[in-house]
Formats: structure tokens, sequence, C-alpha cells
């Protein structure tokens, strides 16, 4: 427990820039190129400004969310760095509030450009604020209301960009398309933050499109044109199937 500790006081002590989960990460981003198709994506603003680029292995280091619930039993040795985790938790999400909250259009920042201005595209990674449990109380409701609106929600789960977006895509990889799981972490989110009509509305699109498949399987992502448009839902055409994360989304 002692080199956990250590590996999240060093992770928590790193440059703050953008956001995974509850750690602030500064990343290393090109301008363009990469041939993964995880590297095929940008990050634009709202009316397709490109924003900035980032490649699969420029990932962040996590810190769990949450306090533990046996905290109190532990010896003053180790309890004592989890207070002051507890307290550099805090500060994190306040400084998350502050950095990436976007009062204007009632949502959080996609990210923060090479400049530290917030790229004010709509996309599902709000989701995964809410399942971190970052996001502020008083913020939550208009979070998911972004989120459920008919610009995020298909019908079949949510889309990772919105259709008001220049940049929006249905059939791209992250500009549009929907997923299983990154729809599943937003239903945690809504749950942890007591919205069970909005669980129950998420839960149905994911059940629904798990029985349009002849083997009731969920594929890795389809794409993210409307449930009432009169068709079944488009399958990317690289969509991994079976995909382990989106039979762990039901």
């Amino acid at each position: 427990i002692y080199a956990l500790t250590a590996y999240a006081l060093k992770s928590l002590r790193r440059r703050c820039f953008g956001c995974q989960f509850l750690v602030f990460s500064e990343l290393q981003c090109e301008s363009r190129g990469g041939s993964d198709r995880l590297e095929q994506e940008l990050v634009f603003f709202r009316e397709g400004k490109f924003a900035f680029f980032f490649t699969r292995s420029q990932q962040t280091n996590q810190l769990p969310a949450g306090r533990n619930q046996w905290d109190k039993q532990l010896h003053p040795s180790v309890r004592e760095p989890l207070l002051f985790l507890d307290r550099q938790a805090a500060e994190l999400k306040a400084a998350f509030r502050r950095d990436f909250w976007m009062p204007e259009r009632g949502c959080h920042a996609l990210a923060l450009d090479g400049d530290k201005q917030p790229v004010d595209a709509l996309a599902s990674n709000m989701g995964h604020a809410l399942w971190s449990g970052i996001v502020d109380e008083d913020l939550a409701p208009a979070v998911a209301s972004h989120l459920l609106s008919p610009e995020m929600f298909s019908g079949w789960g949510i889309r990772t960009m919105a259709t008001s977006m220049a940049a929006y895509n249905p059939v791209s990889y992250h500009l549009g398309s929907v997923w299983p799981h990154d729809t599943a972490l937003f239903a945690a989110g809504l749950k942890r933050y007591g919205d069970r009509g909005g669980v129950a509305c998420v839960r149905e699109a994911l059940v629904a499109l798990g029985l349009q498949s002849a083997d009731l399987r969920l594929p890795e992502l389809v794409g993210g044109f409307p449930r009432d448009c009169g068709i079944p839902p488009l399958p990317y055409i690289e969509s991994r199937r079976p995909q382990a994360w989106s039979a762990a989304a039901m």
C-alpha cells in the first residue's frame, strides 16, 4: 500500500493540462499523422477548428475515485497519506470546475488546447466525468441534460460527438459514433448522481441495441444515426464483435 500511495502522490503532482478520470496530465500532442486507427481522430472545437491530436501511447495515470470505507481502521502511518490524498482530490475537483466548466455552454470543455483555452466541442467525455464523481452536484443535471439531448443521444446510446458540432461524422471512430461501453459509463454516472430516469433510458437503449443482433451481442460501436430513422443500427466497418468491454456494458 505504501508503493501505491507513493505512486498516487507522484501522479497528483504532475503538471495540470488535460483530464482523464481524476488526474490532470499534460499531453505531448502533435499536429497531424498516425497510422493506427486510434490515432486517426483529431480533437476539434465546436465550429470545427482543429485543436490538437494525441496518440494511443499517451496514457494518463489514473487514481480511483472515492474514499475507502475502511480507512479509519488503518494504521496512522497509512491513514495520513490517504487523508492527504483526500485533500488533493478536493483541490483537483475544484480545479476541474474552474478550468473546464463553461457556464455559457452549461457543460464541461472537452479539453484545454496548447494555449490552455477550453475546447468547446460537445462530446461524450462529459459522461466519464459523471462516472468518476468529479462533477459538482449542482452541475450534474446540466451535464446529463446535454448527454440525453437529441444531439447526443441517438436512441441506441450516446454519440461520441454531438450532431450540432461541425466535425460530427456518424461513421467516424471518435467524432459521432456510438460506443456501448462509453454509454454504460454515462449510465453509471447518472446512477451516481441519482438520475434513475436517465439510467432507465440508457439501459433500454443498450438492450434494444443488443436485440438487433441475432446472437444478442453488443458490437464495439455503431454509427451515430438516430434510432427513429427507420433503419437498423449501422455497424462501424472495423467494429470488433464480440468485444469484451461492450459485453461488460450490460
